[in-house]
This record gives structure tokens, C-alpha cells and sequence, in this order.
């Protein structure tokens, strides 16, 4: 049922210093008090007023050498939480008999 999602690494790296072209503003969004989240197969990021912060894991994720080590910063790290495993599974996540329960 469980597939392994990260395989490789890809090519591009994700979060860099200096990019080709500029088609979100981080700062604009923080300055209007958006909620800003950046999702990727490996973790689950928070855009703050001074920092990015790691919020969520995948499970099997090494923290160190599967994201940091990818990264040309450090992210904050305080509590992380695991991503729910049924996202990566191959079949219905079962969302509707969640909300049933509620």
C-alpha cells in the first residue's frame, strides 16, 4: 500500500539564495499577515515574519540529510509533526469517513 516518494533527488535545487525570476513576494505576503505554506514531497515549510520554519515531515524523512543538507539555510527547527501517512498511499485516503466521525 505505502510507495516510496522520494527516490532521487531532483535536479533543481528548491530553496536558494538567488532565483531566475521573482513571481511571489514572501515579503508582500507577510505584510499583509498571509498564512503562507510551502509543500513539498519531503516537508511541510511556514513562511514567518523573519524566517522559514519546518513544520511537517514525511514519513521516512531523514531531517538532517534529506532536507537540511539540501538547503543553503537552515530552517527553524522547533517541534515537527509527521504528514499524515495516507497522503502518499496509492489508494482513497479516507477523508470522508474522518468527517463522518466528526
Amino acid at each position: 500500500m505505502w510507495s516510496k516518494l522520494v527516490l532521487n533527488d531532483g535536479p533543481i535545487p528548491k530553496f536558494v539564495e538567488n532565483v531566475y525570476r521573482i513571481v511571489f513576494s514572501g515579503h508582500q505576503a507577510v505584510k499583509n499577515e498571509q498564512e503562507i505554506l510551502y509543500i513539498t514531497e519531503r516537508g511541510v515549510f511556514r513562511l514567518c515574519k523573519t524566517e522559514i520554519s519546518l513544520e511537517e515531515v514525511a514519513p521516512g524523512i531523514d531531517v538532517d540529510k534529506d532536507i537540511i543538507s539540501k538547503m543553503c539555510f537552515i530552517p527553524k527547527v522547533k517541534s515537527i509533526k509527521k504528514m499524515d501517512e495516507r497522503i502518499f498511499y496509492k489508494t482513497k485516503m479516507g477523508i470522508r469517513e474522518d468527517l463522518m466521525r466528526i
